[in-house]
């Protein structure tokens, strides 16, 4: 006969706690949409009580803000991953075109699109995603400023060409819940097109390697 006692509880640290909290909910967010996570979910997923989540995050506003960033960070994190170290200028934006217009970043783009919908009635959430944005434009400016101090471009603005850049990519993105095979990869196509006019190449010379 199976013992029907409790699992016994794994007191974690704070910082791991709130984490795994944040990892959870942007899952369930992924999954189901941000608007239908609640603490109540959260807690049922993680096997605690409800009161547990509240401790760390006082409303549900602001666990799904700190959980989108916490996304949006470690997909920035990946799409730029060596840069400034192995990767520099052109060879850094490829890398990040390559990434963003993998299958494996699809489910990052559906959390994108949602956050956008979603934070024209959640203003704290609206403030998140525009940071966030605003931190990636950076990034990718940066890339494009070495890429003029390589001489690999020129007569361009960095910011304006990274701003062109994202609104093809993130073009593209709102396209991934409905698109079929062959259509994302067409997708992937136009944004590698339009990166090169944005940087003032020829077209096919940047995904030439």
């Amino acid at each position: 006969m199976r013992s029907s006692a409790a699992k016994p509880r794994v007191r974690k640290n704070p910082e791991d706690r709130r984490l795994e909290i944040l990892d959870t909910a942007s899952q369930l967010a992924l999954r189901m949409g941000l608007e239908k996570v609640t603490m109540k979910l959260v807690a049922e997923h993680l096997e605690v009580r409800p009161g547990l989540i509240s401790h760390y995050f006082r409303t549900i506003d602001e666990l799904l803000c700190a959980a989108f960033e916490r996304a949006a960070t470690r997909e920035r994190e990946a799409l730029f991953e060596g840069q400034g170290e192995e990767l520099k200028g052109l060879a850094a934006l490829c890398a990040f075109l390559r990434q963003a217009t993998a299958p494996d970043f699809s489910d990052l783009g559906k959390l994108w699109l949602d956050a956008r919908h979603q934070s024209r009635y959640r203003a704290a959430l609206r403030e998140v995603v525009i940071a966030q944005e605003l931190l990636t434009n950076q990034q990718l400016s940066t890339c494009i400023e070495q890429a003029l101090e390589m001489g690999e471009i020129s007569g361009i603005d960095p910011e304006q060409a990274a701003t062109e850049i994202l609104i093809v990519v993130d073009g593209a993105g709102s396209y991934v819940n409905t698109s079929s095979e062959e259509a994302t990869a067409a997708l992937a196509g136009v944004t590698w097109r339009m990166s090169e006019r944005a940087l003032g190449l020829e077209a096919g010379s940047l995904n030439a390697g």
